[in-house]
């Protein structure tokens, strides 16, 4: 039973990284808060370190990181930087979350200026449709 108590330290590291790790593995808080059994609100909790993590909160996290570890070779070199001894420290968890989350804002203002362009594209493409269709309809009229 005692291989499975997780020391403070590794509890506080792995709290501080949260949002680090999850933007890793590309879930949402939703997503994840779903994956480790709790509330959204629960989960939003914890990230903001108004809860904190219980010995078996921390196994579950854990546990979901590990498994998507194995398909996600980022995720798992982080979360053994984590909570190796000589590990990130509470600044550097922080400077990586605000990484992943600029990296995450840029990819979502390209998806968002590409979903306009489409946007428009088809917009453009539906009125040309429309002028066309109305202009064989004038034609077959007139005839």
């Amino acid at each position: 039973m005692d291989d499975l108590l997780i020391s403070e330290v590794n509890k506080n590291k792995l709290q501080e990284s949260l949002v680090t790790l999850r933007s890793i593995a590309g879930w949402n808080a939703e997503e994840f808060a779903s994956l480790i059994g709790v509330s959204r609100q629960y989960y939003s909790e914890l990230e903001n370190h108004t809860r904190n993590l219980t010995q078996s909160m921390t196994l579950a996290i854990l546990y979901v990181y590990e498994k998507e570890g194995k398909k996600n070779n980022d995720l798992n070199n982080v979360l053994k930087a984590i909570l190796d001894e000589d590990g990130l420290t509470k600044e550097q968890c922080k400077s990586l979350s605000n990484y992943i989350a600029s990296e995450r804002k840029k990819k979502t203002t390209e998806l968002n200026a590409n979903r306009a362009v489409f946007a428009i594209i088809g917009a453009t493409a539906a009125s040309l449709v429309g002028i066309i269709v109305k202009s064989i309809t004038k034609k077959v009229e007139d005839k």
